[in-house]
């Protein structure tokens, strides 16, 4: 089984911990987008979030901003119906169970490993969907400074919506809790549901 796919990928998990140590950039990465329910904002909540920051910094007319919010939000709520259909359709073992049974029975992830199945990465699906969405509709070079977790570290800045997906993705890695294939795959999918949604008309165009 050393020799497998898999195994290879839960090494990659393992190995990466490694470097998920007190106060590194890893570290801060994964518990920036660790949003866990009832803890601090959903993962979708985190990316409305970052719509509403922009949009305190940059008013826009109400119309403009209800077409932005109502767009996302769609998007959002088809995003994590499609991954939780997905997650209990293939229902994968997560990395923190297969490595303490195969590589390593001491290991734990860095961040809690959430009560449902591995694949894909809901966080990745979702804020692929934000991202593709906010994208089309504001532009692929939009800054912003994202505060949504002050009580954890410092704000982030980021120079486009694609960066801060990027890196919501691999946070989930460091974190010790998806496997990569589950980030590519749920990237895939996001952008997937985020141009279903961009097709849409509204019955009276802003």
């Amino acid at each position: 089984y050393q020799d497998s796919r898999f195994y290879k990928d839960a090494m990659e998990v393992y190995i990466a911990s490694k470097e998920v140590t007190p106060g590194s950039d890893k570290t801060n990465i994964a518990n920036f987008w660790d949003d866990a329910a009832t803890f601090t904002y959903t993962a979708v909540g985190h990316s409305v979030s970052i719509l509403t920051q922009l949009l305190r910094a940059n008013p826009v007319s109400i119309d403009s901003s209800a077409k932005l919010y109502v767009s996302l939000t769609l998007g959002l709520n088809d995003a994590m119906i499609a991954a939780w259909k997905s997650k209990y359709k293939h229902n994968l073992i997560r990395p923190g169970a297969y490595i303490k049974k195969y590589i390593d029975s001491k290991w734990e992830p860095a961040i809690l490993t959430p009560p449902f199945p591995e694949f894909p990465s809901g966080h990745s699906v979702q804020s692929a969907t934000m991202a593709t969405i906010l994208t089309k509709m504001l532009g692929d070079k939009v800054s912003f400074t994202d505060y949504s977790k002050y009580w954890v570290g410092e704000p982030k800045k980021f120079n486009s919506f694609w960066e801060s997906a990027n890196e919501t993705s691999i946070s989930r890695l460091y974190g010790g809790i998806h496997f990569r294939e589950a980030l590519t795959k749920g990237q895939e999918m996001g952008k997937k549901v985020g141009e279903n949604v961009l097709k849409l008309k509204f019955e009276k165009e802003i």
